[in-house]
C-alpha cells in the first residue's frame, strides 16, 4: 500500500512538473529577439528611411550586382 501511495505522489509531481515546463516553453523570450538600443535606433532610422522612400528595391539591388536569376 505504501508503495501505491509513493507511485501516486510520484505521478503527481511529475504532472505537475510538466505543468511548469509547458507554462515556462510559452512564457520563454528568445534571446535573439531582444534589440540593444543601439540596434533599436538602428531599426527606426530604417523604418524611417523605408517610409520616406531612401531605399533601394531588391529587384535593383540584384541587377546590380549582377544576381540577374538569383
Amino acid at each position: 500500500m505504501k508503495q501505491v501511495l509513493e507511485l501516486r505522489k510520484m505521478k503527481a509531481e511529475i504532472k505537475a512538473i510538466k505543468k511548469d515546463v509547458a507554462l515556462i516553453k510559452r512564457n520563454i523570450v528568445d534571446p535573439d529577439t531582444i534589440l540593444t538600443p543601439k540596434e533599436r535606433k538602428e531599426v527606426d532610422k530604417a523604418m524611417k528611411e523605408y517610409r520616406e522612400g531612401k531605399f533601394t528595391p531588391l529587384s535593383k539591388l540584384k541587377k546590380e550586382l549582377g544576381w540577374h536569376d538569383a
